[in-house]
């Protein structure tokens, strides 16, 4: 069985430990995710002992764990769709420790969960001997489209979300290759996947409440791809923005992170196009849902 670790992301050739940890799974693939729980500032791993250690309790019920605890994995889709929706479904996993001592748990995934294509919330839990949660830890999992769905509906109607693949083919993001004054890609996985779910969260918020979607079911694919480009171009704006700093050496002045402006001009106009698209197509569906006859008695008249 395919087994998937979360990649380590890196910014200036540097990793960054602390950031939301991505799985990548293809569609119709079962497998195995192994996660390592780490510090939410710096980043180390968690030596898990130090919450399932837990003293034994005459005063409590016997044990339903083992005295190492045990792991959990939830799963829900990113979005949802609403507040009130009850058709969220949350999975929950029973998983394994790898290695107590460095943070390292895994846990399978069902065909269920693998056989639709979307982005999915991941919470890993950490029980004590007694049942009682004692650690999180945050993920985030794209199911990637592919044509192995084990339900054939899901292949010809459901697409679900772009690909990593696809968008940074879209913003010549694919390798450091293309990024030759970089030298490393622009973006990270999480970063791209969290940009995927804003443009349906804006989408389910903006009223009128019609059309509600998840990232399995999202269907204007054209406008989602620039409202995630746009996400994209405002979360990098930030970073120059912060990050700028002018030098000068042997009559050379280099200022290699004053991009803001122009990734922050075409995030605005790329959202601003999105959200435009937005409120008429809402328009559209609302005067669609709402148009007929109201029928009285008065209609009987001639």
């Amino acid at each position: 069985m395919q087994r998937i670790t979360a990649g380590i992301p890196e910014k200036d050739h540097c990793p960054v430990l602390t950031r939301l940890k991505a799985f990548i799974v293809d569609q119709g693939v079962v497998c195995t995710l192994e996660h390592t729980c780490r510090d939410r500032r710096t980043g180390n791993p968690v030596n898990l002992n130090d919450y399932t250690n837990t003293p034994p309790d005459p005063s409590r019920d016997p044990p339903p764990y083992p005295p190492e605890g045990a792991v959990f994995l939830r799963v829900k889709d990113w979005c949802g769709i609403g507040l009130d929706d009850v058709n969220n479904k949350v999975w929950e996993i029973r998983g394994n420790f790898v290695n107590v001592n460095e943070g390292v748990v895994e846990a399978t995934l069902n065909e269920e969960i693998v056989d639709n294509a979307g982005i999915y919330e991941l919470s890993w839990g950490i029980r004590d001997r007694y049942g009682d949660l004692v650690f999180t830890s945050p993920a985030i999992m794209s199911v990637e489209r592919t044509l192995f769905s084990l339900n054939t509906l899901n292949v010809r109607n459901i697409q679900g979300p772009p690909t990593i693949n696809e968008i940074r083919m879209w913003i010549m993001d694919s390798a450091p290759s293309e990024n030759f004054l970089l030298d490393e890609v622009e973006f990270s996985d999480e970063q791209i996947l969290l940009a995927i779910t804003e443009p349906v969260n804006y989408w389910n918020q903006t009223p009128p409440r019609v059309g509600i979607f998840n990232t399995k079911n999202f269907p204007y694919r054209e406008m989602w791809l620039k409202g995630i480009v746009g996400n994209l171009y405002e979360m990098v704006a930030a970073h120059y923005r912060r990050n700028f700093l002018q030098t000068n050496g042997g009559g050379v002045m280099v200022a290699d992170k004053a991009k803001e402006k122009e990734y922050l001009s075409e995030a605005l106009r790329l959202k601003k196009e999105y959200q435009g698209f937005v409120i008429n197509k809402k328009v559209q569906i609302n005067i669609h849902n709402y148009f007929g006859n109201v029928v009285s008695d008065y209609s009987r008249l001639s």
